[in-house]
């Protein structure tokens, strides 16, 4: 008898975790229905998890695809408690590499959040887990996160620019990175607003052109929608900022070529709405081209003021949110926080720590 509950436990973590990865698999090909659909079965085949290690494991791995399913659908606030309790579950089971998954995307709720003191954290949490290995795509990913911050973060930083230079110029022909459009599309994409902020046109002409190489070879992931909406900046900043003889080695693209990116990122990341309403309004940008003498740099390269307001309150979306909130137990980790908008740094700290 113990034996059979025993298999029957390790049989429904197996399926748990391959309807996870499935659901994601699904997300990154820009399928949402088949996405949404695959999760909702691994929540409800969830009830066994609770009573095996293996069952644990598979748990948090829902927990991490449900934090990120919340962010791409732009529910932040339930994003970030889900984020809280999966790391609480890769800590007790010791599984640094999930809780590293974890905690990139709970950087990115908080970013979008712009809970830029708690992005700082789970930075440096990142930072524990991953500096003494040899990881390269990890150590990508923490360092477009650092770009991040550095960018719209208000003066706060994890990793000085410069570290975060050298290592994409030491790294970025490694045969991992190379396979890594959505990561390195972010990457170069951030790396030309930074050099655009001094006018440094030379260092973001080649930057800009890593990334129109790269992003024909994106998908609908949430990198890669990143790194497409961090591309779109850079055609603002061109329209706006740049000199017209600045570009040396490409051609400038027309208008008219500009706005066929943005119908791209429409079609292509349909699964990833948190950026859909900014991604609007910098087409809507584009379109006032010519009859707006320019926009300040400043203003451009800290877009989440005045983005974001409203995407989550869409009907369709809380519906579906609603459904699997309400799916979820979640009360089996009430020793966990709930994150408030004005959480204390010490809370923040024991939650990450």
């Amino acid at each position: 008898m113990q034996k059979n509950s025993a298999e029957e436990f390790a049989n429904e973590a197996q399926v748990v975790s391959t309807y996870v990865a499935l659901s994601q698999f699904s997300q990154n090909m820009g399928d949402r229905k088949k996405w949404l659909h695959c999760e909702q079965i691994a929540i409800q085949k969830s009830s066994l998890c609770w009573f095996s290690r293996e069952g644990l494991f598979a748990t948090a791995q829902l927990m991490q695809a449900l934090a990120y399913t919340k962010l791409c659908l732009g529910h932040l606030d339930f994003s970030i408690k889900l984020g809280f309790q999966a790391c609480e579950i890769c800590r007790h089971l010791k599984k640094p590499a999930l809780e590293n998954l974890v905690l990139s995307v709970l950087f990115r709720s908080a970013f979008l959040k712009k809970k830029f003191d708690l992005c700082v954290h789970v930075l440096e949490s990142q930072w524990e887990l991953i500096s003494q290995g040899h990881e390269v795509l990890s150590l990508a990913c923490f360092y477009s996160a650092c770009l991040d911050l550095l960018l719209y973060g208000k003066g706060l930083l994890c990793r000085p620019f410069e570290e975060c230079l050298s290592f994409i110029q030491h790294y970025e022909h490694n045969r991992i990175l190379t396979s890594q459009s959505n990561v390195m599309l972010g990457v170069h994409s951030s790396l030309a607003m930074w050099f655009a902020q001094d006018s440094q046109w030379s260092l973001f002409e080649h930057h800009f052109c890593k990334a129109r190489q790269l992003v024909k070879r994106t998908n609908a992931s949430l990198f890669g929608s990143h790194g497409f909406v961090r591309f779109l900046e850079c055609h603002v900043l061109i329209l706006q900022k740049m000199p017209e003889d600045a570009f040396m080695h490409i051609p400038l693209e027309t208008h008219n070529q500009i706005l066929k990116y943005f119908k791209e990122f429409f079609c292509r990341c349909v699964t990833c709405p948190v950026y859909h309403q900014w991604v609007s309004d910098l087409k809507a940008s584009v379109m006032r081209y010519g009859t707006r003498e320019s926009m300040s740099l400043t203003n451009i390269i800290r877009p989440f003021d005045t983005c974001l307001i409203g995407i989550w309150e869409e009907r369709e979306f809380l519906e579906e949110d609603n459904s699997i909130e309400g799916n979820l137990r979640i009360q089996r980790f009430d020793r966990v926080a709930n994150v408030e908008e004005n959480k204390k740094e010490e809370e923040t700290q024991e939650c990450i720590c």
